[in-house]
């Protein structure tokens, strides 16, 4: 709710840029009324965890989604300049 203005529409820029060829698109979201919709009286937290984000270093976070029975999918690793 702190980043909707209330507006009836908002457009929407799309470009994407690869192999030296350009892609855009645009479009309208319509926002349409939602008769006996009632907003949360509680405010959004002010930061969220993006858990699709976790550092393979956190080794809290790691051992949080392994004691749920998740694995390593795969593993990332930094690219840097060969010395």
């Amino acid at each position: 709710p702190t980043n909707d203005v209330g507006a009836a529409a908002y457009r929407i820029f799309i470009g994407v840029e690869a192999g030296g060829r350009n892609w855009r698109a645009n479009l309208a979201l319509r926002m349409l009324d939602s008769p006996g919709f009632e907003p949360n009286a509680l405010p959004l937290p002010p930061a969220t965890i993006d858990f699709a984000r976790v550092e393979a270093a956190n080794a809290p976070a790691v051992g949080l989604y392994r004691g749920l029975g998740f694995e390593t999918a795969y593993a990332y690793r930094y690219w840097d300049r060969p010395a």
